[in-house]
């Protein structure tokens, strides 16, 4: 339930703000907080690894990730697509109740993990990103407007 209240919350900031977002547990297995508890059922016809590949790859323009301890499969599984299609990656570090995590390292200025590290460093190569970690949408809201401003040039720019 708080990673279902979590993952509404922060469907919510970013829509708030004009930012579109593709959440799995909804958009993929239907599935919001006020259903909770009962399982989720999934659709038998589907792919969920295909279309997670999908949706961080070629279907979006970033991704959004979970940094902490616990939940490092899931970044690594976004690093690795992101890295493919040389997207930008940037991570919360907030669910519904804050956990120490890696990117608390990478806010001091240590290195959070070389999986993390890699991925840091190439936001800030490719996309001029200094810091891409935040306790809450609010924090990562500026970053992906001036990533959205820089595609829009981008693309007057090839147009001309």
């Amino acid at each position: 339930m708080e990673n279902q209240w979590s993952y509404e919350k922060i469907d919510s900031d970013f829509e708030k703000a004009g930012i579109e977002v593709w959440n799995p547990s909804k958009h993929l297995d239907g599935y919001t907080v006020d259903m909770f508890p009962k399982i989720i059922q999934p659709d038998e016809e589907e792919d969920p690894v295909q279309w997670c590949v999908d949706a961080a790859g070629k279907n979006s323009s970033m991704v959004v990730g979970w940094v902490h301890r616990r939940g490092l499969i899931g970044s690594r599984f976004e690093e690795g697509v992101n890295w493919w299609h040389k997207k930008p990656t940037l991570y919360l570090n907030w669910y519904v109740f804050p956990k120490k995590c890696p990117s608390e390292a990478y806010a001091e200025g240590k290195s959070p993990g070389m999986h993390l590290q890699s991925t840091f460093d190439q936001n800030k190569e490719i996309w001029g990103i200094e810091k891409s970690v935040g306790r809450e949408v609010k924090d990562l809201i500026p970053i992906i407007q001036r990533l959205r401003e820089k595609y829009m040039k981008e693309e007057i720019k090839d147009a001309s």
